[in-house]
């Protein structure tokens, strides 16, 4: 029992720690340093590996429990052609560096759909990144009114400065602008991590359990909104509008989702009437903007990868390293993955390995459909809150490449209906 109760607060604080940076770099493959072409161990690592211990721990006493859906045979298939994808690596000790660690996000996505009920209760998993979503909109906010970073390099924040190159900034009406990070490792990352807490936040608004009991959320709600504008995601922002459009659709047929909506849409105009000239510059987008042109031109190596290597692709993690041999005479900060991991993925593990992950989400999507949960808003609500964040995937690289980005995917592909009860 003790040993349960020690699990269940390690899993908690690895979720509520999820966005931080905290880490140690352990090996290097390339000069100059390069985020893609080196391995870490994070603290969240540390406190993962320590619940998923615990957890093998009680499976073997006979307390836990560990099963297969027909969606995880093809995600070990998949970990298996990766893993084969090794043999065509250049970079041979990032190629296991990157195995190991979709073995360890695999190991995430086993544990929580084989905890979320008994183990961990849903609400419970919900406060915490709703929690941690607040936090980090807090800092998110700083940041931004200081236009700097805070300090919290213990927690792994970014050294922000408007004077250095390779931070997220743009210029609104001639003023250069920052953008909020958090304690993550870039803006979108944050934006990212905001969305699934607004997610949060109406999951626990509208289960039936938290309707009278999550007043103080009239307060957070706004603060995590805030934040995640700051972040002035495109993408982000853009997703969460449609879903906010659905929601006020929902409003329709259900009344305590009116309070919501008014809310949503009283802060939206506050940021606004408060922030125009910035809103304004971020609502244009120019073809000719590095944003674009890079996605264009790393969509085109990709495919140039992937037909050279088709069927098991150039190795697991090793695209930057393959981009770095062909496109030489670049700035340093140019090699990074293509942003799009489906792209990434076909170029990295082949046609095989892409295939066989997109298989594994339609039958994970299958499973939602098939959901036991007679309400089909819940079965909705899923399908959305997956949806928004494979969509995520076409657009950004993050949820496949980035610590925390990739802890957040595989923990959201592991949801099912409890979260949403």
């Amino acid at each position: 029992m003790l040993f349960k109760k020690i699990e269940k607060i390690l899993f908690l604080v690895f979720v509520f720690a999820i966005p931080f940076q905290t880490r140690i770099i352990f090996a290097r493959w390339g000069f100059p340093f390069n985020e893609w072409l080196a391995g870490f161990v994070y603290a969240t690592d540390i406190l993962l590996l320590a619940s998923v211990f615990l957890w093998f721990l009680r499976i073997s006493l006979g307390t836990g429990r560990f099963f297969f859906s027909k969606a995880d045979f093809f995600l070990i298939a998949f970990i298996f052609l990766a893993g084969l994808s090794v043999g065509n690596a250049e970079l041979k000790g990032l190629a296991f560096f990157r195995l190991a660690k979709l073995l360890e996000f695999a190991l995430l996505y086993f544990y929580v759909k084989a905890n979320s009920g008994e183990m961990i209760k849903p609400p419970v998993l919900i406060k915490t990144i709703f929690y941690s979503g607040l936090a980090q909109a807090l800092i998110a906010i700083s940041q931004y009114l200081k236009q700097g970073s805070l300090g919290l390099k213990f927690l792994g924040e970014s050294y922000l400065d408007l004077q250095i190159s390779n931070v997220a900034v743009f210029f609104a009406d001639g003023v250069k602008i920052l953008r909020a990070y958090g304690t993550f490792p870039h803006t979108n990352v944050l934006a990212a991590w905001l969305l699934l807490a607004c997610f949060a936040f109406y999951s626990l608004f509208f289960g039936s359990k938290w309707k009278n009991k999550f007043w103080p959320s009239f307060i957070f709600y706004p603060t995590i909104l805030f934040g995640f504008f700051f972040t002035y995601s495109r993408t982000m922002i853009g997703l969460w509008f449609l879903v906010f459009l659905g929601l006020v659709f929902l409003g329709w047929f259900e009344k305590k989702a009116t309070p919501i909506i008014l809310l949503t849409i009283a802060v939206s105009i506050i940021f606004s009437l408060l922030c125009w000239p910035q809103v304004k510059a971020r609502v244009h987008i120019s073809p000719e903007e590095e944003a674009v042109t890079q996605r264009i031109f790393y969509n085109e190596i990709a495919g140039e990868m992937t037909q050279a290597k088709p069927w098991l692709g150039g190795g697991i993690g090793q695209f930057v390293a393959n981009l770095k041999k062909s496109q030489k005479f670049y700035p340093n900060y140019f090699y990074q993955p293509v942003h799009n991991i489906y792209l990434l993925i076909s170029s990295e593990v082949g046609i095989l390995g892409l295939l066989t992950f997109l298989i594994f989400l339609m039958f994970r999507i299958k499973e939602i459909l098939n959901d036991p949960s007679p309400r089909l808003r819940i079965k909705f609500g899923l399908l959305v809150f997956l949806g928004v964040f494979l969509v995520i995937g076409l657009l950004d690289h993050f949820l496949w490449t980035l610590q925390q980005g990739s802890l957040t995917l595989w923990l959201v592909l592991a949801v099912d209906s409890r979260w949403f009860a």
